[in-house]
């Protein structure tokens, strides 16, 4: 790199302000920032006279959303299985592995609910033909009306069933998204305050 460009550079970090280039160099966002950038900053910081914090490890690349807008929780536990990052009250490991078995049973789910149903929609024909006795027709009658009913309450059955599950995987998520990013806000917080 030109002397130049480090000397412009130099010009413009120098205009921050010594929180936010601690902000930076503790931080160590290798994506954003270059290896020269960092030089830089250390340099400005040891002739402001500032003792340099330990810097994380290096962010190398910037978590994506994904199309739900959450963050792919695989990343999110190896973030935070991260010493400093460290969850306190949970294994990020056995949550995901929670989340991926929901999602997995979920449609084993619905096909155990149907089986099932299928076992009551004959006592249910049983109990709606019991009305149409002695009629020819009701026998057929109640089929239909048996077998209505029942889809109708095995779909009903169904989609309780995958949606409960499916929203409990996705609220596991939601949460431990939430508690890391709480750390992250919490751990930025702690760089801002004075000493």
């Amino acid at each position: 790199m030109s002397d130049d460009l480090r000397s412009q550079m130099a010009i413009n970090l120098s205009r921050k302000t010594t929180d936010e280039l601690l902000a930076i160099w503790v931080t160590n966002d290798r994506v954003d920032w270059s290896n020269v950038a960092f030089d830089v900053i250390k340099s400005i910081l040891e002739q402001r006279r500032v003792e340099l914090p330990a810097q994380n490890e290096p962010v190398l690349e910037h978590l994506e959303p994904d199309e739900d807008g959450s963050y792919d929780v695989g990343i999110l536990a190896e973030k935070a299985a991260h010493p400093k990052g460290a969850a306190a009250f949970y294994r990020p490991t056995q949550v995901l592995r929670l989340v991926q078995r929901l999602n997995k049973f979920a449609p084993l789910a619905v096909v155990a609910t149907i089986v099932s149903s299928l076992a009551s929609l004959f006592s249910l024909h049983r109990s709606i033909a019991s009305y149409f006795v002695g009629n020819p027709q009701g026998d057929l009658l109640a089929l239909f009306i048996a077998l209505f009913i029942g889809a109708a309450a095995m779909a009903l059955q169904c989609w309780l069933i995958y949606f409960t599950l499916k929203s409990a995987a996705v609220i596991l998520k939601i949460l431990m998204e939430m508690e890391f990013n709480s750390r992250i806000g919490a751990n930025s917080a702690s760089l801002e305050q004075p000493a």
